[in-house]
Order: C-alpha cells, then structure tokens, then sequence
C-alpha cells in the first residue's frame, strides 16, 4: 500500500515553499491565499500556487549496472510557482501583480527560513539517502489579459529548478 504519511521530492520542497510564501510576501499583499495545485479562474482576487511539474534524471549520472540500489545520483524537478492578480483597474492590477512576481522570486534568493527549510530536507528511500544540492529560477512568464470584460487578469509562472543528489 502507497503511504501518504511520508512526503518525498519534489512535493516535500512544495510544501516548504507554500509554507513560506505568505510570511515572505506579507504585508503586500495582506490576504493571499496558497495552493498546492494548478490556480482555476474561480480562485481569489489575490492567490498563488506551488506546483511540482517536471523531473528530469542526469543522464550521465545513471548507476544501473547490477547494483542493487540504482537509480540517478542526481535529479532535477520543475516547480511551477504561479501567482494571480484579478483587478477591475487595470494599471493597480498590474502594479499589483509585479510587486507579488518579484516578491516571489526574491523570497527563492534571499529568504532564510527556506533557505534552511530546504537545505535540511533528506528523503531515505531503498538504501539511498536524496537530498537537496541546489536550486535555482529558470524562467518566469507573464500573462495579462481581460477577462471577463471589464475585469483584469495578471498571472505570473515562475519555473524554479530543484537538483537533489542521492547517495
């Protein structure tokens, strides 16, 4: 039977970074609210979302030759950060959503609880420890639009990369 007691990556770095985006991001905005899936048109005015989307082993670092714990010695995960502003004034809805991306990809560089949240994350799976080697933001896009009419919509998809190293 598959436990769901037992976090692993990249949902355990997802779940540390929704953590921390509140107490980053607070006082701007003040009622921000987190998930941990894709954000719907239907979501509050202001909200953002932890999304773990890609991973992808090191090709070269394959150790599968006979060994009985093979596998990767390093990974790397995709996590999608989205953040949403819905604003019926354009230029505030826009402002707003530009101090709420950067805010984000600030908290990923300078925010020391997440920093020490996700260095100290270790996973012990069939005799081989995982842990985090690095991280990083690859992208982040924009998206303005109207919608419905007279209503503004702001998103932001931050991709940050996760390496992790198993031994």
């Amino acid at each position: 039977m598959i436990e769901d007691t037992v976090v692993v990556f990249p949902n355990n770095a997802a779940d540390i970074i929704a953590t921390r985006i509140p107490a980053y991001c607070d006082p701007v905005p003040t009622d921000l609210t987190v998930f941990k899936r894709p954000l719907r048109s239907t979501d509050p005015n202001q909200c953002c979302s932890v999304v773990p989307s890609i991973w992808t082993p090191t090709p070269e670092t394959a150790e599968i030759m006979g060994q009985p714990n093979f596998g990767h010695s390093l990974n790397r995960f995709i996590i999608t950060i989205q953040a949403l502003i819905k604003d019926m004034d354009e230029p505030r809805g826009l402002a707003r959503h530009s101090v709420l991306s950067a805010k984000l990809r600030g908290m990923l560089y300078r925010d020391g609880p997440l920093r020490v949240g996700l260095t100290a994350l270790s996973v012990v799976e069939g005799g081989r420890t995982e842990t985090v080697k690095q991280w990083g933001v690859n992208t982040q896009r924009f998206l303005a639009n109207e919608y419905p009419k007279g209503s503004f919509i702001f998103l932001s998809n931050l991709e940050l990369f996760l390496e992790t190293e198993s031994r």
